[in-house]
């Protein structure tokens, strides 16, 4: 290993670090990396205005908890070594909580930086979701397109309430999409609201495909247009009242929710079978709280 100087301080070990020891972790580090920024930060490089990079040492590598775009800085201008401050963590997971802390200070995080760095600390509710999400080979992003979720914030609040639904609704809107390639949070919610609320989606999957979510987002922006307490509201019932309205279109026996939009808990026995048999999903039972 090459020899490092350090120089220990309350506040962790300083040293000079070759760059080409140093190493970013993707897994909870953001996907930033613009080479606009790097170019921009290279091109007013400054020693004076140059924080140490914080990082942690596994084996011989040293992982940058923060400062991954000044290390792509440095490596375009040629620099040897960087001013590190070292800190001991004790995993992945202490890293992703450190680096959240540095952050949040610092600049704002997006949901899927918080997302993706809950995952890594271990926190339950998100790690369930991402053996979900992994399993089922669809991603987290800040941009909605099939087989991506946009709306992270959103998952995570209606997996907290009910995951069964959560999980059924994420594949029925997949199912719903045809050949339409973004997704969105409302058509989500709303089938979220109705999945939870006891409604059988499996029974009006081909009509909703045939309406597709742009209608479901036309009759939302319907609903709010004829209210004026609705004018404002992206709320879980106006969402589902949109859903609920395209599977009762020329109904004559209509279909309710048992408890719009508010019914915790777990779906009926055997629905999330049912759900996942037709939307073609793998479901993950239990339910982390």
């Amino acid at each position: 290993m090459i020899g490092i100087e350090k120089t220990a301080t309350r506040f962790g070990e300083y040293a000079l670090i070759p760059v080409g020891l140093l190493f970013v972790d993707q897994s909870y580090q953001r996907d930033e990396v613009s080479d606009e920024n790097t170019r921009r930060l290279a091109a007013n490089w400054d020693y004076k205005a140059l924080e140490p990079l914080t990082v942690c040492r596994r084996g011989e590598k040293y992982f940058i908890i923060d400062g991954a775009q000044r290390m792509y800085a440095a490596k375009t201008l040629g620099l040897d070594s960087l001013p590190c401050r070292i800190v001991d963590t004790s995993g992945e997971g202490d890293e992703a909580r450190v680096f959240t802390l540095i952050a949040a200070g610092r600049k704002q995080l997006t949901a899927v930086d918080k997302y993706r760095a809950a995952v890594v600390a271990g926190e339950p509710i998100e790690k369930e979701i991402h053996a979900f999400l992994s399993a089922n080979g669809i991603s987290v992003s800040g941009s909605g397109s099939k087989k991506t979720i946009s709306f992270i914030t959103k998952l995570i609040a209606t997996w907290r309430r009910n995951s069964e639904a959560a999980q059924s609704a994420v594949f029925a809107q997949q199912y719903i999409l045809g050949t339409y390639d973004v997704t969105h949070f409302g058509p989500y919610l709303g089938l979220w609201s109705v999945i939870a609320g006891g409604v059988d989606v499996t029974n009006h999957a081909d009509k909703l495909l045939k309406f597709g979510q742009p209608r479901i987002m036309q009759e939302y922006n319907s609903l709010r247009a004829g209210s004026t307490s609705l004018a404002n509201s992206n709320s879980y019932s106006t969402w589902g009242q949109a859903v609920l309205n395209l599977i009762n279109f020329r109904r004559r026996v209509r279909v309710r929710t048992i408890d719009l939009p508010n019914r915790d808990g777990k779906l009926q026995p055997g629905m999330l079978e049912k759900y996942a048999s037709l939307f073609g999903f793998t479901p993950i039972f239990g339910g982390a709280k």
